[in-house]
């Protein structure tokens, strides 16, 4: 509604779409931040504490929210969103520490492995063009992020 009446990207805009990420922790979000803010510079570390704090707790607590009343909406955004989110603020390093560092049981099926390769693949396409493959696995990081 501001944007509206001003036609322009203000400060407070930007301020409404901080608190909407603090209080939606989604992938969407964040996007919205890196490409309509002004300076994203200036809320970029912001935007990563609010991410990196929501891993601590993934980490620590039942990821599978078997103990969490159904009733309440909690922003608790799951580990390929927060490790996508952390891809596309390029922290590679911190991806590569924290979701690709899996010594759990074989397979990579409780692990961000599998979609953080193709994260990490579909970067490094030097194509404007989609192909198949690359739709693949463009499939599981557009669910992940909730933009379907």
């Amino acid at each position: 509604m501001v944007i509206r009446k001003s036609g322009k990207v203000t400060t407070e805009v930007e301020q409404y779409w901080m608190e909407t990420f603090r209080s939606d922790s989604c992938t969407v979000h964040f996007l919205r931040m890196m490409m309509e803010c002004r300076d994203f510079y200036k809320w970029q570390k912001k935007l990563q504490e609010i991410n990196h704090g929501f891993l601590i707790k993934n980490k620590n607590g039942n990821s599978y929210a078997y103990d969490r009343a159904s009733d309440l909406k909690e922003n608790e955004p799951n580990l390929e969103n927060i490790y996508l989110t952390a891809i596309l603020n390029g922290e590679y390093n911190f991806i590569k520490e924290q979701g690709m560092n899996y010594k759990g049981a074989l397979g990579w099926s409780a692990s961000y492995m599998k979609n953080g390769l193709s994260a990490f693949l579909l970067l490094l396409l030097n194509s404007e063009l989609l192909l198949q493959g690359g739709r693949e696995m463009f499939c599981p990081i557009e669910t992940a992020a909730s933009i379907v």
